[in-house]
């Protein structure tokens, strides 16, 4: 009986330990996994725990990648424990079939927490479109175009389903420029006020007729007209149309960390021209090198098209590329970039705007759309 005890006993640690052993493996495989695919909260989640009940291992927590749940599992092929997932991958089911929202206030807050007294983790203009992940109450986990994940009230927001984004994307839009105005119920400032805007407002074109004034409709339906010379309508990407809304910035005053009329760095003046035209490009010229189609290029330029994205910089002593500055290109060797403030410069030697810094430093050119579609890393709006 002693013996039969002692054997007993061994099985018994022998287990525990291998049991020890393979949840140590799911607690590494899960930072792996939320190292690859959520490394920054603000974009990405993984939030996932593992509880063990005898050889069984019950998975648990939320994440907003479908890939990060499917790489966990596989990677815990090899253990020998049984494992239960109950992940949470978002939309959850308490979204519905309206997944998306359209923000319809002039600015909204995005909150850390769903309470209006939480940290402001970021903010949206009227137009912009935002995945809805999950609903707590009156608020919505909500992910804007730039992947910041945070929590907006119901009153911020129209909630739209699969066939009403399609609709809204359909729409003839414009964009408003200046920092701040009003739309009105009629066609004069002196009627009554509908609703604010400010930069970067999304509105849908009522009316494609001149005038003084636009007749417009905000995303919740509600109608107005705006000041026609404030507004930019959203034309098709292509080369000639990114070169004249560019232009349209002439003068405006570099402001690092702009993406704004009210002032721009090089990499927001480019994201900002293409987004006024449905295209969304990554933030930092650092980030929109990596997108969109390489084009071979020499000094003449000459394989170049209008709107192409110029890159510069230079390389660290390790050998390592370093990009500092973007510019669109205009043609005939001629680009309009934010430096100073926006202008346009010359890569001719021979030309009086030559700008030597920028064709010291030239290190690649990218196309990023084409005939009206994107390249590769290029999204629409």
């Amino acid at each position: 009986m002693k013996g039969n005890s002692l054997y007993v006993m061994f099985v018994f640690l022998l287990l525990a330990c291998t049991t020890n052993e393979d949840v140590k493996k799911i607690d590494t495989a899960i930072e792996a996994v939320k190292l690859k695919f959520a490394p920054d909260r603000r974009t990405a989640r993984f939030d996932v725990q593992a509880t063990q009940k005898g050889d069984i291992v019950i998975l648990t927590g939320q994440s907003t990648s479908i890939q990060a749940c499917d790489q966990l599992m596989q990677s815990l092929g090899n253990t020998n424990l049984i494992i239960n997932d109950q992940i949470v991958t978002f939309p959850d089911s308490s979204v519905g079939d309206e997944k998306y929202g359209v923000v319809h206030l002039s600015v909204c807050n995005i909150r850390s927490e769903p309470k209006h007294s939480a940290e402001l983790a970021t903010q949206e203009v009227m137009g912009t479109k935002l995945k809805i992940l999950s609903q707590k109450g009156e608020w919505y986990l909500v992910q804007t175009p730039n992947k910041y994940l945070g929590w907006l009230d119901n009153g911020g927001l129209v909630r739209m389903n699969d066939t009403q984004l399609n609709h809204w994307n359909d729409q003839d839009k414009m964009i408003y420029l200046l920092p701040h105005g009003w739309v009105y119920n009629e066609p004069n400032d002196r009627s009554e006020v509908v609703s604010d805007v400010v930069a970067g407002a999304t509105l849908i074109n009522a009316e494609k007729k001149a005038g003084a004034y636009a007749h417009i409709i905000l995303p919740d339906g509600r109608k107005g007209y705006i000041i026609n010379e404030n507004v930019l309508s959203l034309s098709p990407g292509t080369g000639q149309g990114l070169v004249e809304t560019a232009k349209k910035f002439l003068g405006v005053p570099y402001l690092w960390g702009g993406t704004s009329a009210k002032g721009f760095d090089c990499s927001g003046f480019t994201k900002t021209v293409f987004a006024l035209h449905d295209f969304l490009l990554p933030r930092d010229a650092s980030q929109q090198v990596h997108v969109g189609k390489l084009i071979e290029t020499d000094k003449t330029w000459k394989n170049l098209l209008p709107g192409d994205l110029l890159f510069f910089g230079n390389y660290r002593d390790d050998g390592s590329e370093r990009i500092t500055h973007v510019a669109i290109y205009l043609g005939e060797g001629k680009i309009i970039h934010a430096t100073g403030r926006v202008k346009i410069e010359s890569l001719n030697p021979n030309d009086e705007s030559f700008a030597k810094k920028r064709y010291e430093t030239f290190m690649r050119a990218k196309r990023m759309i084409e005939n009206g579609l994107p390249f590769k890393g290029v999204k629409k709006l």
